[in-house]
């Protein structure tokens, strides 16, 4: 009777060494950000995603590790929760599901890559192709979800017709910010773009020259598509305000100034490629 006793405990305490060999527990936990204490065994790499296990055994989150040494990983909490004390189970990796899961570790590896990059070079073709204008602007990364940067345009025409010649240039330029509504700034998904600028004009035709000077804003819901891990497309629609409260006239020595101010609303739209590093 005490041989089988002994047996029963044995083979309940191989089970329950089997069952537990590999895992993992969470360490520390701040907002976002989970620290893992690797198992025996366990090995993780840059884009894995690990299950969190509650005391009852219940999957109740995932993480997506970002950096792995030996003996611990960090990583972000990217469903669910993590409490200091729960198991944690590197997601296995069989070999019909294989290149699926590779694949998905790719697009977490590249998505990882992506949100880290701090500044990105934008150009607009949109109105280049439609006015001429040459447009763009540079943004820097300021926390996890928005970026700061500098718009601007410039556009210089001269058209001639029947010996006549009629000469258009502008320059606009301001703050831009972008609010990520997905929460990673530099990655793909919607954003929220604002901006406004400065804006003069000057036309110039048989004789008669004109200058104006405003401002204008505008509001614009936009999608930024990650091409690899730095380049971009960028599409969306909005609104935007103009105003012109300064325009000039002279003609023939004879000089006029118009300060009440010219405003109104319109659509605004923008396509924009860029680079992120």
């Amino acid at each position: 009777m005490q041989l089988s006793i002994m047996a029963i405990v044995s083979i309940l305490i191989f089970f329950s060494l089997g069952q537990n060999a590999g895992a993992g527990t969470v360490a520390k936990v701040k907002k976002k950000t989970v620290m893992i204490r690797l198992g025996d065994g366990e090995k993780v790499k840059s884009g894995d995603m690990v299950s969190i296990m509650d005391s009852n055994g219940k999957t109740v989150g995932k993480v997506q590790i970002r950096k792995a040494k030996s003996k611990s990983a960090l990583g972000k909490l990217v469903k669910g929760k993590a409490k200091k004390g729960y198991k944690t189970v590197a997601s296995k990796r069989g070999k019909k599901r294989g290149k699926k899961d590779s694949g998905d570790s790719d697009s977490s590896s590249e998505s990882s890559t992506v949100s880290s990059k701090s500044f990105q070079l934008r150009v607009n073709p949109l109105p280049l192709v439609l006015t001429g204008e040459i447009g763009g602007d540079i943004g820097f990364k300021i926390g996890d979800s928005m970026a700061i940067g500098i718009a601007g345009s410039v556009y210089s025409e001269s058209t001639t017709a029947l010996d006549v010649t009629a000469e258009s240039s502008g320059l606009a330029v301001g703050p831009r910010v972008d609010v990520y509504l997905g929460g990673t700034a530099y990655n793909s998904g919607m954003l929220l773009a604002i901006m406004g600028q400065y804006v003069t004009a000057s036309y110039s035709f048989i004789g008669v020259t004109a200058e104006a000077a405003g401002f204008k804003a505008a509001a614009l819901i936009e999608y930024q598509y990650f091409l690899g891990k730095n380049f971009s497309v960028t599409g969306g629609l909005g609104v935007q305000y103009g105003s012109i409260s300064n325009v000039t006239l002279e003609a023939s020595g004879l000089a006029a100034s118009i300060t009440n101010p010219l405003s109104g609303v319109g659509v605004a739209g923008e396509l924009g490629i860029g680079v992120a590093f």
